[in-house]
C-alpha cells in the first residue's frame, strides 16, 4: 500500500521541524520566590475562572495586556513586563523564552497600539467599542503564537485540510443568489473555519486571528509603512471575517468535519512518538496498525482524565461564584428588601447549580472502546491511497417559506415560555424571591451551555456524524431555550463571575506590584551580597 501525498507531506514537515530543535540562545530568567507567588495567584484565578485548558495562556496574555495598556503605551516596556509576568505565572517554563523575543513581541504590540490609537474618526461609537477589544484579542493571539509557535498544530491542520478538501463537494442545486459565493476560496474558508473549531478547538479570538492570516498571509510580517492603510480599513477587515463566520454552510461543514478529527489526532500522536522510525512504521501497514492502537489507548485515557478534570474545575468555579452571589446579593436583598429570607430556598439555590453541573459532567462518557476499530480503519484510509475516496456532499440548509419559518418560530417561543414559566412557577412554590429566581435562571442557563461545550470535547475520539434519537428531540423542545439563553449570557455577560470582577478590579494590580517588588528586591539584595564578597 502506498502512502498518499498529504500524509507524506505531513511526515516530511514534522521531520524537518524536529531536526531544527535545540538552538542554544540566552533565555529570560525570573526570580524563584516571586515566581512561586505569581504562580499561586494564577492557579487561584484558574479555579475561580473556569476556562478550557488550551485557552488558559492566551486568555492570561489578553488579561495582562489589557492591564498594561491601561497604564502604558510604550511597546518595549509592555513587552518586557508581559513576558516576565507570563514566566512568573508559570505559563512558560523559566529560562525557556529567548531574550530576543522581547523585541519581537514589542514590534507586535507597537503594531496594535498604532491601530488602537488611529481608528478612523468616521467609525461610529458602537463600532469603536467592538473594535477595541477585538484588536486586543488579536494582539494576544499573535503574541502567544510568537512566544509559543504552534508548529505541530499547524502541520496537523494542514494535513487534515489537504485531505478533507478532496473529500467535500458543495452541491450547487437550488442556490439561486448564493451560487456566486461558491468559489474555491469560499469552500476553503468554510473548511478552514470548521477544522480550526473542531481539530484545534479554536475559540472566537483565535479563529479571528487565524482567519485573518488565511485571507492576509502577510499580516504577522507586513511592512510597517502599510499600517496607516490597514488601520483605515480595519473595520472592513473585521466585517469580512465576521461575514465568513456567519455563513449558512458553517454548521454543515463543522458537523461533518468534527466526526473525522480523531484519525488525524491519532496519526499525529504516532508521528510525534515514533520520530526517527516513521518510514519504517508507515511503509508497513501491520506496524502502523500496532502503533495506532497504542496511540489510541493513550489518548483514550487522556480523554477520560481531561473530562474528569474539566468537570471538577467547572463544579468548583460555579460553587464559589454561587456562594459569593448569595453572600453579597441574595441574602441581603431577601433580608432587607423583600423581608423574607428562607434557609430552605438558599440551600436549594446553592446546591442545585453544583449538582446539575456534576450530573451533566458525569453523564458525559468517553467513547466506547468498540469505537477504536472504526478509528483505526479510518486512519488507514486517511494514510494510504484509495481508489475511490469517500466524497461528502454538503448543501445549504433548505430554505423555508415565510409561513413555515414563522410557524416554527412561534412553536419555539411557546416552548421558551413553557420551559422558563414552569421553572419560575416551581421556584415560587419553593419560596424563592424574585432576585433569587433570576440568579437561579442565569446559573441554570450558563451551566447548561457549559455542559454542552464539555460534551463536545468527548467527541475527540469519535468517527462519523452523530445520530440523533428521541432524547435529542426532547432536548430540542425543552433544553434548547435554556442552552440558547446560556450561550447569549456567556457571550454578553462574561464578567458575571463576581470573583473574577473582584480579582480584576481589586487584587490584580496589588498582587502584581507585590510580585514585582519581591523580584526587584531580591535582585537588589543579590547585588549587595555580591559587594561583600
Amino acid at each position: 500500500m502506498q502512502i498518499n501525498d498529504p500524509t507524506k507531506k505531513f511526515i516530511e514537515s514534522y521531520e524537518t521541524f524536529f531536526k531544527r530543535q535545540g538552538e542554544d540562545v540566552r533565555k529570560i530568567k525570573v526570580d524563584y520566590v516571586a515566581s512561586r507567588l505569581a504562580s499561586f495567584y494564577e492557579k487561584i484565578r484558574q479555579v475561580i475562572d473556569y476556562q478550557e485548558e488550551h485557552l488558559l495562556r492566551k486568555n492570561a496574555i489578553e488579561r495582562m495586556l489589557k492591564r498594561r495598556l491601561f497604564f502604558s503605551k510604550e511597546p518595549h516596556e509592555i513587552s518586557e513586563g508581559l513576558i516576565s509576568e507570563l514566566t512568573r505565572g508559570n505559563y512558560f517554563e523559566n529560562e525557556s523564552i529567548p531574550e530576543e523575543e522581547v523585541d519581537n513581541v514589542s514590534s507586535i504590540i507597537e503594531k496594535y497600539v498604532f491601530i488602537l490609537e488611529n481608528i478612523p474618526e468616521t467609525t461610529q461609537h458602537e463600532e469603536k467599542e467592538e473594535l477595541r477589544p477585538w484588536i486586543i484579542k488579536l494582539a494576544a493571539c499573535e503574541i502567544e503564537e510568537r512566544l509559543s509557535p504552534p508548529a505541530f498544530q499547524e502541520m496537523l491542520f494542514e494535513y487534515m485540510f489537504e485531505t478533507m478538501k478532496g473529500r467535500i463537494t458543495i452541491t450547487e442545486r437550488n442556490f439561486s443568489t448564493e451560487l456566486k459565493k461558491i468559489s474555491p476560496e469560499f469552500k476553503n474558508a468554510q473548511l478552514f473555519i470548521a477544522i480550526q473549531k473542531s481539530l484545534l478547538r479554536a475559540d472566537d479570538s483565535q479563529l479571528n486571528f487565524r482567519l485573518l492570516k488565511f485571507f492576509y498571509p502577510q499580516w504577522p510580517n507586513f511592512n510597517p509603512s502599510l499600517l496607516p492603510e490597514i488601520t483605515e480599513n480595519i473595520l472592513k477587515i473585521k466585517k469580512k471575517l465576521d461575514e465568513q463566520k456567519k455563513q449558512p454552510l458553517n454548521r454543515e461543514f463543522y458537523h461533518y468535519v468534527i466526526g473525522y478529527c480523531s484519525p488525524f489526532l491519532i496519526i499525529g500522536d504516532v508521528v510525534k512518538e515514533k520520530v526517527g522510525k516513521i518510514d519504517e512504521i508507515f511503509n508497513n501497514p501491520e506496524n502502523l496498525e500496532k502503533s495506532l492502537r497504542s496511540a489510541y489507548e493513550k489518548r483514550y485515557k487522556a480523554c477520560k482524565a481531561k473530562l474528569s478534570r474539566s468537570g471538577f474545575r467547572s463544579v468548583v468555579s460555579i460553587f464559589l461564584s454561587k456562594v459569593l452571589l448569595a453572600v453579597l446579593i441574595e441574602v441581603p436583598f431577601d433580608t432587607f428588601v423583600v423581608h423574607h429570607f428562607s434557609y430552605k430556598s438558599l440551600a436549594f439555590n446553592l446546591i442545585f447549580p453544583v449538582l446539575l453541573m456534576y450530573i451533566i459532567v458525569r453523564s458525559i462518557k468517553a467513547p466506547r472502546r468498540e469505537n477504536q476499530e472504526f478509528i483505526l480503519l479510518e486512519s488507514m484510509r486517511v494514510t494510504y491511497k484509495a481508489k475511490d475516496p469517500e466524497i461528502k456532499e454538503i448543501r445549504l440548509p433548505k430554505k423555508r417559506g415565510w409561513f413555515t419559518n414563522h410557524f416554527f418560530g412561534f412553536i419555539y417561543l411557546i416552548m421558551f415560555f413553557i420551559t422558563f414559566g414552569g421553572i419560575i412557577l416551581g421556584l415560587s412554590k419553593l419560596g424563592f424571591s424574585m432576585l433569587s429566581t433570576i440568579i437561579f435562571l442565569i446559573f441554570l442557563c450558563l451551566i447548561s451551555f457549559s455542559g454542552l461545550r464539555i460534551k463536545e470535547w468527548s467527541k475527540e475520539l469519535r468517527v462519523g456524524e452523530d445520530k440523533d434519537g428521541v432524547s435529542s428531540l426532547l432536548m430540542d423542545f425543552f433544553g434548547l431555550p435554556i442552552i440558547k439563553a446560556g450561550r447569549w449570557l456567556s457571550k454578553e455577560f462574561s464578567k458575571i463571575n463576581l470573583l473574577i470582577l473582584f480579582s480584576n478590579l481589586v487584587l490584580e494590580v496589588p498582587v502584581q506590584t507585590l510580585v514585582q517588588f519581591i523580584s526587584d528586591w531580591r535582585q537588589f539584595a543579590k547585588e549587595k551580597r555580591g559587594e561583600i564578597q
